[in-house]
């Protein structure tokens, strides 16, 4: 028998605009943060979006052969690439998954297609967003909230309808993209990458802001927030790549994600008071 579950409540501090309060005995922003943690309804598994997905050695292999065959080699792997994130992707406490049955191989034609575009014109595509517009939001046509009991009823129900998630296709703005890219390139020649955890904060805190986690006739979509700062993040990554560095590159293929896995605890819940039968 299905029950109702509904989300976490949202913090009141956290629903109210930051740093706008005249009262100076109010807690700003960082200290808003820290009582969300100290909430009784925070669970840090509540939250699963990074440090999920195939290992990173599979996805470089593809990513290698993908460019000396013009995307051919990927176009083969991306839907159960993307599939495995989906299906380990926690939002709210919820699971998701996503539909990969493809009879007349459109997910192959697209993703070759968007990738000869991407390269030939030296990564404008993507730049601009034109590729989450039109590649991109065909996999978040096939995400759908996991349901256990009837799942596979529930991904044809999904696939043929009206999608309301932005996960793939989510783009932070040209702006943000560029500056990431500049930034990025700078710490990578002189500052041997140190800049990258204040990068990482800077890209997904814009990030988060386009993504939305609904359902098909649902009035309300589910949004959350990433609250991480650079310095929150530098100990964890300064660690990755010490490991990295001992192990020769071995430990970024087995245990990759214990990079990125520790930013899901920077994930709040901005928005939505769903009732989704699980």
């Amino acid at each position: 028998m299905n029950q109702n579950k509904s989300l976490p409540p949202i913090p009141t501090k956290l629903t109210q605009q930051d740093n706008e309060s005249t009262n100076p005995n109010e807690p700003q922003q960082d200290e808003m943060v820290d009582i969300y943690y100290q909430d009784d309804n925070y669970n840090p598994s509540q939250f699963k979006y990074f440090g999920i997905g195939p290992s990173c050695c599979l996805e470089f292999f593809v990513w290698i052969l993908s460019k000396l065959t013009f995307g051919i080699v990927e176009s083969f792997f991306i839907l159960r690439i993307k599939q495995s994130h989906v299906r380990e992707m926690v939002i709210a406490g919820r699971k998701l998954d996503m539909n990969i049955e493809d009879p007349y191989l459109k997910g192959t034609i697209l993703c070759i297609i968007n990738n000869i575009i991407n390269d030939f014109t030296f990564g404008l595509w993507y730049f601009s967003g034109m590729m989450h517009i039109f590649y991109y939001s065909e996999f978040d046509k096939r995400i759908f909230w996991r349901e256990e009991d009837n799942g596979k009823n529930q991904a044809q129900q999904q696939f043929k309808g009206k999608s309301n998630f932005k996960v793939f296709s989510a783009f932070p703005g040209i702006d943000v993209e560029l500056k990431t890219f500049l930034w990025r390139t700078i710490s990578t020649i002189f500052c041997l990458g140190l800049m990258e955890p204040w990068i990482k904060a800077y890209y997904y805190s814009n990030l988060f802001t386009k993504l939305q986690f609904g359902m098909t006739n649902e009035t309300q979509m589910i949004t959350v927030r990433f609250v991480a700062k650079g310095k929150d993040l530098f100990l964890r990554w300064l660690k990755g790549r010490i490991y990295m560095i001992l192990s020769c590159g071995l430990f970024c293929c087995c245990l990759g994600g214990f990079i990125d896995d520790f930013m899901n605890k920077f994930i709040i819940l901005e928005n939505g008071g769903l009732d989704i039968e699980m």
